[in-house]
């Protein structure tokens, strides 16, 4: 399954949940929804935190890389004064 079908689906499934599931008037029905919504959650949380987290790692172990406070501080160079001052 590819992931454009995968995501259709999965659209599919919520937006029939909301329509015909009654989570308004169904408390039962609204906990379910409210534990996948939850389970989405952690799910990027966990996909952000393992995968996107590690390409960006700096020279020490769990620290961020910012270029510009890991960079080398460059002394700002001399002022030409001319003429006009």
């Amino acid at each position: 399954m590819s992931l454009r079908t995968s995501r259709k689906s999965m659209l599919e499934n919520i937006d029939w949940m909301i329509e015909y599931g009654m989570i308004e008037e169904n408390a039962e029905a609204a906990k379910f929804f409210n534990e996948m919504e939850k389970f989405v959650q952690k799910s990027k949380l966990k996909l952000q935190n393992n995968i996107l987290m590690k390409k960006n790692m700096g020279k020490q172990q769990g620290r961020l890389e910012f270029a510009a406070y890991d960079a080398k501080k460059k002394k700002p160079e001399p002022r030409l004064k001319g003429i006009a001052g």
